[in-house]
């Protein structure tokens, strides 16, 4: 599922409506601990 934001695809797997997100760690982060979706965990990392 494609989304318009990190911040939608973020919303979506905090909801239960998808499983999982990739995304820029660092920004994932940022969002995850400003919005308090402590239920949200990065488990990895790619290369590009």
């Amino acid at each position: 599922m494609l989304t318009d934001s990190e911040r939608e695809g973020l919303e979506k797997v905090a909801q239960g409506e998808v499983d999982v997100f990739v995304g820029s760690m660092f920004s994932v982060n940022a969002y995850i601990q400003q919005q308090g979706l402590t239920s949200l965990k990065i488990a990895g990392w790619g290369e590009s």
